[in-house]
């Protein structure tokens, strides 16, 4: 308590008066009894009446009515000012709610102290009081800014946040206030309620439209401008709205837009009250510091709701992708476009290439030391260009991981750009075209070998066409003969295609020709064992048969009934190599020689068939003897493989070569362990694999002299590869060990021979850069010395 101050009854003088008055804080004096005695004018501003001095119906204080701050009602009787008269002790900065006549409400800061006189009676009260109402408002607010604020940013509702805003504001303006606020749509045309009036209310409201009809909310949206609504029923323009104002119990409505940090429409905040209200500048400022705040608050809320459907959108974007990278035959991954480091790697990189994704991911340069040595640096350079921005499809060769089998790779390589427009990733998809390759190559053969072999059919008809219209007696002759020889052509093409590359039996050959001529099956007679012909040799045996058979059927034992055709043959061996003998025999034939003018036709195209042409493409010997009722062809020739035009085999496929690392006929290193020491990654991996590629099993590769002395003391290889600078310069330590320990080593290395000492002149140095074949070949040496 405050020690009293002793006064007389009243000021002293005017001029005390005068000053008293002109003071910026709240004065008025009361008599012991409370009658008011004097005030200011500021005073009279906070009351908002101008009450009479000495009154016994104004007694304490001259305002109109007065509420405690947490909005009891305090009769005058009971404020500080009569305390004080009742107590004779001061009060200080006590609060106290003073209320206008027109309903608006202040808050002032009093400090109260009593007048004694010189016996130390109460003669009266002092109140020097000010206006607080914007100080402590705006407390409120700043504290319940922070409150919604934080409570947005722990991620709680919209109703949570904007509900501390609104209970803030009317708990200031007191009891008969409710506020609201509203949510815009996406689309910006309807609003939806989220926190303040009651369920009823919100179920009413809820979807109407933004738009000069609207009510004050979708107004307010619809202009960009508060909404003041003193009293709905004395302003004929809200007449869509009464309803609504007297089914919810409402009179003023003031409703303002709220706009987000970018400047974007977000919503409203509106306030409600039981009675008329008009707003002030006071009241403005208020409602600009809750839309602020609320504008904050809904823009971060609509932002985190935007951040998670994307992030949710992205996560089922990434799905998919890992479900296409899943089930994708072709391999894709994804690179840092600066780093070139792989951030993704599906599962089809395995087949392809042979190593796994995470072996990839772990290690950049191993995709880069699959491919062959030759067009290593133009993919890398592919890479540049796709880091660039370029789309690159690129054709390579590799030697797969695990098999070492060299695969044809085509690879498309595509920029991907972030959100600010730049390269930050670049994608490949890479497929394994090796069977296509293979088969195109295969194909283009198959084109060739198939004209070289129609136009060599093409050139026998020809040749047997012309052959044959030589000797023809008449055109009726001519074409009998011709298509005997060429049906003959037909059953040889018909029997080499039963099945690629199929051989042919001899007996069949006998047989099929044989019986068409024969007048019954008791005409010919076929011994022999089963012996398989090459095509060329079923060609040649076929035609020579046919010509045997029709010129018996025309001239021969096959012209008479009685006549007959035996056919055997056999095998021998002659220089190593084992023949066929084959003899075609005619008895009871004519008993006289065919007339001379008819004779000299069975030495035409039959008999320049049997005794040159098996000769010159069988390499063997063919004769024919006509006599008198007999005829007897006799044929020898090795049983070898020779290529026929009529045959289906098809050429050999292609196989893929590996360039500098295929290996194909270099020495065979299988069964040998070999260490490799090379200190730079793709000559070690090359030479490596190449070592492979020749059999031999890889010890390392070791990068530097620790690595390698570990692997020797852990087992002993067969042979070394050793570079001499490993990083660091020339050293030969490595070499000293080895050569203590009697193991063969080469060197591999860019220096000079002089640099090397003495200890070593004997050891063979490969100068970089080398071919991979010198390795291999160096190795393959040194194994045979060892032996």
């Amino acid at each position: 308590m405050d020690k009293p101050i002793a006064h007389r009854r009243g000021f002293p003088d005017s001029f005390t008066a005068s000053l008293v008055a002109l003071m910026p804080a709240a004065v008025y004096t009361c008599d012991a009894a409370g009658r008011l005695t004097f005030f200011n004018r500021k005073a009279v501003e906070i009351w908002g009446r101008e009450p009479p001095v000495g009154d016994d119906q104004e007694r304490y204080c001259g305002s109109f009515r007065m509420w405690t701050p947490d909005g009891s009602l305090l009769r005058h009787e009971d404020c500080p000012m009569a305390d004080a008269l009742r107590d004779g002790r001061a009060g200080r900065d006590l609060e106290v709610v003073i209320e206008q006549p027109d309903g608006t409400r202040l808050i002032a800061n009093v400090n109260i102290d009593p007048i004694f006189d010189d016996a130390g009676s109460i003669t009266g009260a002092i109140n020097v009081f000010v206006d607080v109402t914007d100080r402590k408002r705006n407390e409120a607010l700043l504290a319940s800014q922070r409150e919604a604020l934080e409570c947005a940013l722990n991620g709680e509702p919209l109703t949570a946040s904007l509900g501390i805003l609104g209970r803030t504001v009317t708990a200031q303006y007191g009891c008969g206030t409710r506020f609201a606020f509203y949510l815009a749509n996406d689309e910006k045309t309807s609003l939806r309620h989220v926190v303040g009036m009651s369920e009823d209310y919100a179920a009413a409201v809820d979807g109407f439209l933004i738009g000069q009809d609207s009510l004050a909310c979708g107004l307010a949206t619809a202009t960009g401008e508060a909404v003041l609504t003193t009293d709905i029923e004395e302003e004929a323009r809200r007449e869509p709205w009464r309803e609504m104002a007297c089914r919810f119990q409402y009179r003023g409505c003031w409703s303002f837009p709220i706009h987000s940090r970018k400047g974007e429409f977000v919503g409203t905040f509106a306030l409600y009250w039981l009675q008329p209200a008009k707003a002030g500048s006071s009241d403005i400022e208020v409602a600009n510091l809750v839309t602020t705040t609320a504008g904050i608050i809904i823009g971060r809320d609509l932002e985190a709701r935007h951040r998670r459907a994307a992030e949710a959108s992205l996560r089922e974007s990434e799905e998919r992708f890992q479900q296409l990278g899943a089930s994708s035959s072709d391999a894709i991954w994804v690179r840092n476009a600066g780093s070139w480091d792989f951030e993704y790697v599906s599962p089809a990189v395995q087949a392809i290439y042979g190593v796994t994704p995470q072996a990839m991911l772990a290690d950049a340069r191993l995709l880069n030391a699959l491919i062959i040595p030759e067009e290593r640096d133009e993919a890398s350079r592919n890479v540049e260009r796709v880091s660039a921005g370029e789309v690159v499809v690129q054709e390579y060769r590799i030697q797969r991981a695990g098999d070492l089998a060299f695969r044809w790779i085509r690879s498309t390589g595509f920029p991907l750009y972030g959100g600010d427009g730049d390269i930050q990733r670049i994608g490949s998809i890479a497929q394994d075209i090796t069977e296509a390759k293979l088969a195109a190559g295969h194909q283009a053969t198959l084109l060739a070998e198939l004209q070289h072999r129609v136009r060599n059919v093409l050139a026998i008809v020809r040749s047997v066409t012309v052959r044959t219209g030589e000797r023809a007696s008449s055109v009726q002759d001519y074409a009998d003969i011709l298509s005997g020889r060429l049906l003959a052509l037909a059953r040889v093409q018909a029997l080499l295609t039963r099945g690629a590359n199929l051989s042919v039996n001899i007996r069949d050959v006998v047989h099929d020709e044989v019986s068409v001529q024969a007048q019954h099956e008791g005409q010919y007679r076929i011994e022999g064992p089963d012996i398989s012909l090459s095509p060329k040799a079923a060609e040649i045996l076929t035609l020579a048969i046919h010509e045997l058979g029709t010129n018996a059927m025309k001239y021969g034992a096959l012209s008479v009934p009685d006549g007959r055709v035996k056919v055997e043959w056999s095998t021998f061996v002659k220089r190593g190599i084992p023949w066929l003998r084959f003899v075609w025999t005619e008895s009871g034939s004519a008993a006289a020689p065919v007339a001379a003018p008819t004779v000299p036709q069975r030495r035409g195209f039959g008999r320049e068939l049997i005794e040159a042409r098996v000769p010159y493409e069988l390499g063997g010997q063919g004769s024919v003897v006509i006599e008198a009722g007999k005829a007897q062809c006799h044929l020898e020739f090795p049983l070898a493989e020779n290529a026929s035009v009529f045959e289906t085999g098809a050429p050999q496929r292609l196989t893929v070569f590996g360039g500098a690392l295929d290996m194909t006929g270099a020495p065979d290193l299988h069964g040998y362990r070999i260490l490799i020491v090379e200190d730079e990654y793709y000559i070690a991996t090359d030479t490596a694999r190449a070592l492979q590629g020749a059999g031999a099993t890889v010890i390392g590769p070791c990068g530097n002299e620790m690595a390698a002395q570990a692997e020797l003391a852990m087992q002993t290889p067969d042979a070394v590869v050793l570079d001499i600078n490993l990083g660091h310069g020339a050293s030969f330590k490595l070499a000293e060990r080895l050569q203590e320990n009697g193991i063969p080593f080469v060197f591999v290395t860019g220096y000079d021979a002089d640099i090397i000492p003495p200890d070593f002149a004997g050891v063979e140095r490969l100068v970089k850069p080398l071919q991979l074949r010198q390795v291999v070949g160096a190795i393959s040496r040194l194994l045979q010395a060892t032996v």
